[in-house]
């Protein structure tokens, strides 16, 4: 659609400048001209950036298709090496392709962790959230359920979500003892003293 777009602005440019050019002086030809190519180099560079989207899809795509025949150790390093390269949207890819291929493996909760992560550097909130969910759903009791759901909860914090936060912060607590059931009881009390001092 996009790619439509560009071309139709092209030919309503030179549309426009054949018009103008029966009627113009030579300083409006001119001024024309200049705002026309201006306007070209503006299409031209969409278009590059058009063409290195869709070279980075195809990349983040054949990535995921390489996961088949991997090991799931070999997936969750490579994943865990992209994020640390910022590359995301090719970490994603390879988890949801691993998800969607191996659903009942123990490494799905780890590796939709992961994916959350990815999100949540970026933060985009919403969507880390989503992650965090499937990554405990996928493991409760795996070695990443405790932070997944505490990683939610600050993913309901930054939303604005704040009984979700709580309830999924006392959860932690009650469920998972150690050093995120403390971070969760340090999280709900700074929680309560924002209420507290608002009231």
């Amino acid at each position: 659609m996009k790619k439509v777009s560009i071309a139709l602005s092209a030919f309503m440019l030179f549309a426009n400048y054949e018009v103008l050019a029966k009627d113009a002086s030579l300083e409006e030809l001119a001024d024309t001209v200049r705002e026309l190519q201006g306007r070209i180099e503006t299409l031209e560079n969409e278009i590059k950036e058009l063409k290195n989207e869709k070279a980075q899809e195809e990349s983040a795509q054949k990535a995921a298709d390489d996961v088949v025949g991997k090991s799931p150790e070999a997936v969750v390093k490579e994943v865990s090496d992209l994020i640390e390269q910022n590359e995301m949207e090719k970490a994603r890819r390879i988890v949801h392709t691993f998800v969607d291929k191996n659903p009942t493996s123990i490494y799905c909760g780890m590796l939709l962790f992961f994916a959350g992560n990815s999100y949540f550097v970026e933060k985009d909130y919403q969507n880390a959230a989503m992650e965090y969910m499937k990554s405990f759903r996928a493991n409760p009791k795996g070695s990443k359920s405790a932070e997944a759901l505490f990683k939610l909860a600050l993913c309901f914090r930054n939303l604005s979500q704040k009984e979700k936060c709580k309830s999924t912060l006392e959860k932690i607590t009650k469920d998972y003892p150690g050093d995120f059931a403390k971070k969760a009881r340090n999280e709900l009390n700074k929680l309560n003293e924002i209420e507290n001092d608002s009231k």
